[in-house]
């Protein structure tokens, strides 16, 4: 069932990080424990990323799409390991999601339905994550539900790595 939601999404994730809707079917890496690594082209080079889906979901809600964290590279545009989570639902206009790892704390910038950590805090954040065990996605809906996801990070050295290799930086 979670490979199945992670595939289903896949398409989806190609589409969010390529910004084209000419982007190629994507091609898996690998699966590493509870991340598994993917490669896709769009139209302006390959595009890598590492993604999982979460282990524990909590919220009072109805309805709500797959929920994906992933860690992209793009390197025509220069992008290497950028962090970012897909909710499942709109986020509050005005809140601000986070991304736990331990006791660390990184305040996300929301739009729609995609957070990422702030440009300063990329980095500390992915490195936080491949010495970690779990990260906590936290968000408030626009109707105001608040939700906590939490995602395995086994695996996420290995799936970095696979990346890399397909994707290597210029």
């Amino acid at each position: 069932m979670r490979s199945l939601r992670i595939s289903t999404a896949v398409a989806l994730v190609s589409l969010l990080i390529s910004g084209a809707a000419s982007a190629a079917e994507p091609k898996s890496l690998g699966q590493f424990r509870d991340w598994e690594a993917f490669v896709a082209s769009d139209g302006g080079g390959k595009v890598c990323y590492a993604v999982s889906s979460p282990k524990k979901s909590e919220g009072k809600y109805s309805k709500r799409d797959p929920v994906l964290l992933m860690i992209a590279r793009r390197p025509a545009d220069k992008v290497y390991d950028e962090a970012s989570a897909i909710a499942g639902y709109q986020y509050q206009k005005g809140s601000r999601p986070e991304f736990r790892v331990g006791k660390r704390r990184f305040v996300a910038e929301g739009a729609g339905e995609v957070a990422w950590p702030r440009k300063k805090d990329n980095r500390k954040l992915v490195n936080a994550m491949r010495g970690g065990a779990t990260l906590e996605l936290l968000g408030t809906s626009a109707r105001g539900t608040r939700t906590v996801d939490e995602f395995s990070l086994r695996g996420v050295t290995a799936a970095l790595k696979a990346t890399a290799r397909a994707c290597p930086s210029r």
